[in-house]
């Protein structure tokens, strides 16, 4: 018997959901029989289906937080980086692996960014992506979800999350900060500001060496105080064409049979207005799509 069949009859054994889709990932990915080719692939989707692969989370912060197993779902492959995101991700990554020397050291420090940029520049996704490089949970907050039309239960929520959030290591994304983060004294009933000061709070007594990420489009409505917590900022920008170009070029690496020339990926990204990762990733699924329904080859024309 092989190391990872060995793995996975392990991880069944102790009742781990998570472990035995990774194991069972890696089996069929080995799997080349064309008589099994049919059973290898219904099951692979499955398993690299993002809402099959969630973390169940506690009944009372359900609505509001999800934690995603993206060792599973998430395609390196497609995933394009400059060396400017590199040397960031670097240095979250880097600072994660030295924590118990920080705290060794005496030195308290939350291992947190905020990343700002105009919608679509991949905020959510390069978070996603650093959980991945460390074969961790992606926890996913989306703050527009979280408020409530009592306002006064939003801090309490945000207390609720976080208390969960301190029992496990991941990757914990703040997305749309900026929805209750706004500078104090700019909200009519200062009702947002409590809730401001209830989640520096929750981050001034969290202790646990998971990464905080915050995300933002707009970063100059933040309060001031609230900003200081996040230990670095970082600005996303929109993919200039070398990225544009590998963008599409690793997504048609990944597809079988697909076929394109130079030629053809700049006259395909030509065809779309406003070039963000969520576009580019929608124009080429749409292409795709429309490929198998004629019954032909990928290609982009």
């Amino acid at each position: 018997m092989d190391t990872t069949t060995e793995q996975l009859y392990e991880a069944i054994a102790d009742n781990d959901l998570m472990k035995s889709k990774k194991f069972l990932k890696i089996v069929l990915d080995a799997n080349n029989k064309k008589c099994d080719a049919y059973v290898k692939n219904r099951i692979l989707k499955k398993i690299n289906t993002p809402s099959l692969n969630l973390i169940e989370v506690p009944f009372n912060i359900k609505g509001f937080l999800q934690v995603e197993n993206v060792e599973l779902t998430f395609n390196e492959k497609r995933y394009v980086t400059t060396p400017k995101d590199e040397e960031m991700i670097n240095q979250i990554i880097n600072t994660f692996k030295v924590n118990d020397k920080l705290i060794e050291y005496g030195i308290n420090y939350l291992n947190s960014i905020l990343l700002y940029g105009v919608p679509g520049c991949g905020k959510t996704m390069l978070g996603r992506y650093i959980a991945y490089k460390l074969n961790m949970p992606f926890a996913y907050l989306n703050f527009s979800n979280l408020i409530t039309s009592l306002l006064g239960k939003t801090g309490e929520n945000i207390q609720k999350v976080f208390d969960y959030i301190s029992t496990m290591k991941c990757v914990f994304m703040l997305d749309e900060v900026d929805a209750i983060g706004l500078e104090r004294g700019k909200d009519s009933t200062g009702e947002l500001s409590r809730v401001v000061i209830n989640l520096m709070q929750a981050l001034d007594k969290f202790e646990n060496d998971s990464i905080i990420i915050g995300a933002t489009n707009r970063a100059d409505t933040i309060d001031k105080a609230l900003l200081r917590r996040f230990s670095l900022k970082y600005e996303m920008q929109l993919p200039n064409e070398e990225v544009q170009y590998k963008l599409v070029e690793s997504f048609l690496n990944t597809l079988p049979n697909s076929k394109y020339t130079d030629a053809e990926i700049l006259s395909f990204l030509s065809g779309i207005q406003e070039k963000t990762c969520a576009n580019i990733t929608n124009a080429l699924t749409n292409r795709v799509v429309n490929c198998i329904i004629e019954n032909k080859e990928i290609t982009l024309y």
